[in-house]
């Protein structure tokens, strides 16, 4: 298995659009929010031990919601949440596009992510993926 991380982009972009009220994005020029928008993978090679080791990447995904305040963003950021970690963790192999997954147990942040010009609230979730190198 090679390690591609343009399809685990993918992968765990795929895994959230099975939300309805949520949008899905790995590279976009706009963006409809809310939506939740995968970032670019950290790759980290040769994990074990030797040249044929297994490789690691840390993707950092992030919630953002359209309302800048209220109960109601809080209440749709942690639904969100939580609908999100389900939906990854559904198929840990992100239909074969790395071996395993996981979300950290401090995987999942809450945070702003600036759109356009506009600070949004939003959490960020933190996925580990392994694969071959």
């Amino acid at each position: 298995m090679s390690f591609d991380l343009a399809a685990i982009r993918q992968g765990l972009a795929d895994a959230v659009a099975v939300i309805d009220d949520l949008n899905c994005y790995t590279v976009a020029d706009t963006v409809t929010l809310p939506a939740m928008i995968v970032g670019r993978p950290e790759l980290t090679r040769h994990v074990t031990f030797g040249a044929s080791g297994r490789s690691s990447a840390k993707v950092a995904c992030w919630v953002v919601s359209q309302a800048h305040e209220g109960q109601q963003v809080n209440d749709d950021l942690d639904r969100w949440m939580v609908q999100v970690v389900d939906a990854i963790e559904a198929d840990r192999t992100l239909g074969g596009a790395c071996e395993t997954l996981r979300i950290p147990p401090d995987g999942t942040q809450p945070g702003q992510l600036t759109v356009g010009a506009v600070a949004h609230p939003a959490i960020e979730v933190r996925v580990e993926v392994w694969g071959a190198k």
